[in-house]
């Protein structure tokens, strides 16, 4: 965080007519803590700054990085929002492990017609043509999607392999032979396509290669 930071907390207080006071009290820390950050004195940890975007009623990602805008969220929209829980980060290039936070991140999205939704945050390039760094994917278990996943579709694939599990985002697509591919959107032409259907060996025979999620919504950083 930086001094930017401290005056973006600054105009989101005047935007909402919210005093120092007010803000503490919203978000459970001491009234000092408050001046500190807009002093540029203290860097809250994102979990803390997510409280204060819901607070002041703006856009967590320009208040954490001053990207995008504020885009205040009237009260009758607020009633067709609902919470969704950031549980990790998912990368886009290559399979790895989900990035844990500390913390429960909660983002504010429209009302979907899925069970179990959470969140992801999208590190990595390999999908950037659709999703810049940093952006955030709202996913469903794959049991729970009720529509049938198709070409363009953008899913997270699970790769389990000697006992451990890792991830990827991709766009599904499908072939004239029916056959499955996991496809890069990508500015950087290194990222090939991945076939899913198990036709391409790889060194781990006992490797398992799945769609564990489907993407239902999304929350895209401008590039």
């Amino acid at each position: 965080m930086t001094e930017e930071f401290s005056a973006r907390v600054t105009r989101a207080m005047k935007m909402a007519g919210v005093n120092q006071n007010q803000l503490s009290l919203a978000v459970d820390v001491a009234p000092t803590t408050i001046a500190d950050m807009r002093r540029g004195k203290t860097e809250p940890k994102y979990t803390t700054v997510f409280k204060i975007a819901e607070a002041l009623s703006v856009d967590p990602v320009w208040l954490a990085t001053g990207k995008g805008s504020p885009q205040t969220i009237p009260s009758e929209i607020l009633a067709d929002l609902t919470e969704v829980a950031i549980v990790g980060g998912v990368q886009a290039g290559v399979f790895s492990e989900t990035l844990s936070f500390d913390g429960d991140v909660q983002l504010a999205v429209p009302k979907l017609p899925f069970s179990h939704i959470f969140g992801l945050e999208v590190r990595g390039d390999s999908m950037d043509l659709a999703y810049s760094p940093g952006s955030f994917v709202i996913c469903t278990p794959l049991a729970n999607y009720t529509n049938e996943v198709k070409s363009g579709d953008h899913v997270v694939v699970e790769r389990q392999r000697r006992g451990e599990y890792e991830y990827t985002l991709k766009e599904i697509t499908r072939d004239l032979a029916g056959r499955v591919w996991l496809n890069p959107k990508s500015t950087n032409d290194t990222h090939q396509p991945i076939m899913l259907d198990g036709e391409t060996p790889t060194e781990d025979p006992s490797e398992i290669v799945a769609i564990h999620s489907v993407v239902v919504s999304d929350y895209r950083l401008k590039r």
